[in-house]
């Protein structure tokens, strides 16, 4: 939130803290930026998180400071939170509730039927408080997905007034899918590799897996960053942490500092003028990842992103553009599961076919779930996945119909090893490759990894294990935050159809083979479960228990 808040434009100095009030935790944003309103930084570091994580935003003149220099938190002033302008009253009973509940969980007074529970400063925690208590006081189970493009006192009740009625289908945004391709107008001087999400799980280890397969290479990483000193900073610790740095990268990686929500990235033209001159190969991984947001807020990261770059590559030709996308983006439109995410990769995907037939050499990439490489275990623990495995070991109970499904988990490194010996080959216009394992494991054995590392866990029908976690994040608010994220996305997957329109957007790009399979190398299983679940009690993820449970 911090890095979010910092490379905001006008930002010269941001902290991020908690604020602990009467109905629990807020987020809050303390940042220096002369001559900014809050509601301007707001709207700037809403295009770079996810709505339940944009702060409540404090404008200061200056952050304090002890004597000695350090940040002194405990002079941050208490932040005053205010309802929007253009107040509208609750009229109805109905809406006085729905208002009161707004003001009981945000501890904000005034509120009005079209103030927005984010921008009084609600976040993901928060959120779910809301949604308890509307589930409790109205006696109507909230539809979540909802409340990500609209949460206001109005909206809410609007939807509970739907709630149980058929979803209206979601059409193919065919205004984003487009491209035109840019005069070739550079005269190379490098065969550099620009890689984005550099800071990701996967990111880290296709830097790692560039520079290791060719000592003479050279990375341009683009990283939100105030400046290249520090987003190479940056770069390191987070390799680091998911053990894919080594010693020596920092001198043949040159961080760019950028935004992949923004217009040209956040970058100047004069920049990319420079960048493309030494750059024939793109490596398109980053993307904002999130479950619950609808497309809309998505678009700009992971569509806008994609043509911008895929235009870049077009003024050098012959430049070669390697998109990440989902394997859950596989299949017509009215095929793939109905989320903001799965959509915005789906849309960017028929981007790159347009751009193929232009002329950009393209290979769309589609990875399954990728976990921490298998000497480490060390994997990304924003992933839905592994939150749903921390709210198993939190409330001791496994939904009984999930146990017999299987997931393909791919270590991180084999896949980034495998999408880099593919950067440069090949001579097809558009190449659509799978990246898995091909190894399976089930939840069954999950849950047996769980119980191995001292987590007695109990198969439960799925309607008893909601309500345990319901229960959990009531009763226990030591582990409340760690089960906000995991219901609510538990709760939107429940409520989701495939209801998309597709038209005849039908893809081009069936999948042409298949990468990243283990081959001579040894699957996951119940020995690489152990390390991700040694991995995950290590850096507290996961809570610390005894000795191990019966199995």
């Amino acid at each position: 939130m911090e890095a979010a808040l910092a490379a905001c434009p006008g930002v010269s100095a941001a902290v991020a803290a908690v604020r602990d009030g009467a109905t629990g935790a807020r987020l809050v944003g303390y940042v220096v930026a002369p001559g900014l309103a809050p509601d301007e930084v707001t709207a700037a570091v809403a295009r770079r998180l996810p709505a339940a994580m944009v702060p409540f935003v404090v404008v200061l003149d200056a952050l304090p400071l002890t004597p000695s220099g350090k940040l002194d938190r405990a002079a941050l002033p208490e932040p005053v939170f205010a309802a929007a302008a253009g107040y509208r009253a609750p009229e109805t009973e109905e809406e006085r509730a729905m208002v009161a509940l707004f003001e009981s969980v945000l501890e904000a007074e005034g509120v009005g039927l079209d103030d927005s529970f984010f921008e009084l400063g609600g976040d993901s925690l928060s959120l779910m408080r809301l949604v308890d208590r509307v589930d409790v006081d109205f006696g109507v189970r909230v539809p979540i997905v909802g409340l990500f493009e609209s949460a206001t006192p109005a909206s809410v009740l609007a939807s509970l007034s739907a709630a149980g009625g058929a979803r209206a289908g979601v059409e193919v945004p065919v205004d984003d899918v487009r491209f035109a391709p840019a005069t070739p107008d550079v005269v190379p001087s490098g065969h550099e590799v620009l890689v984005t999400g550099a800071t990701g799980l996967l990111g880290g280890h296709l830097i790692r897996a560039v520079l290791e397969a060719d000592p003479a290479a050279r990375v341009r990483a683009l990283v939100r960053a105030r400046d290249e000193a520090s987003g190479l900073e940056r770069i390191r610790a987070t390799m680091r942490g998911y053990g894919s740095w080594s010693d020596g990268y920092e001198d043949r990686i040159t961080a760019l500092p950028g935004d992949l929500a923004e217009p040209g990235l956040g970058v100047d033209a004069a920049v990319w003028d420079r960048v493309i001159e030494q750059v024939d190969a793109i490596i398109h991984c980053g993307a904002r990842v999130n479950h619950v947001e609808p497309y809309p807020r998505l678009r700009a990261a992971n569509v806008d992103s994609t043509r911008f770059l895929l235009e870049l590559a077009s003024r050098r030709p012959g430049t070669v553009f390697q998109f990440v996308s989902t394997i859950s983006a596989a299949g017509a439109f009215e095929e793939i599961p109905d989320a903001g995410y799965t959509h915005s990769k789906w849309v960017a995907e028929r981007v790159v076919e347009l751009a193929a037939a232009s002329g950009v050499p393209s290979t769309i990439l589609r990875p399954g779930l990728l976990t921490g490489a298998l000497d480490s275990g060390a994997t990304n623990t924003d992933d839905a996945f592994w939150n749903l495995v921390r709210s198993i070991a939190t409330v001791g109970a496994a939904p009984s119909e999930l146990l017999d499904q299987t997931i393909e988990m791919t270590p991180v490194d084999r896949a980034a090893e495998a999408m880099v010996e593919v950067l440069r080959t090949g001579d097809e216009p558009l190449r659509t490759l799978e990246v898995g394992s091909g190894s399976r494991v089930s939840w069954r054995e999950i849950v047996g990894a769980l119980r191995r590392g001292g987590y007695p866990v109990e198969a439960v029908p799925g309607h008893v294990f909601l309500e345990r976690q319901t229960a959990a994040f009531r009763d226990r608010p030591e582990v409340a935050g760690a089960l906000a994220r995991a219901i609510l996305l538990i709760r939107a997957g429940l409520e989701r159809e495939t209801v998309g329109e597709g038209g005849g957007w039908t893809p081009t790009s069936a999948a042409d083979g298949r990468i990243g399979l283990d081959g001579d190398r040894g699957p996951v299983g119940d020995a690489g479960l152990d390390v991700y679940v040694d991995y995950l009690v290590r850096i507290g993820f996961l809570p610390r228990v005894g000795k191990g449970a019966e199995v």
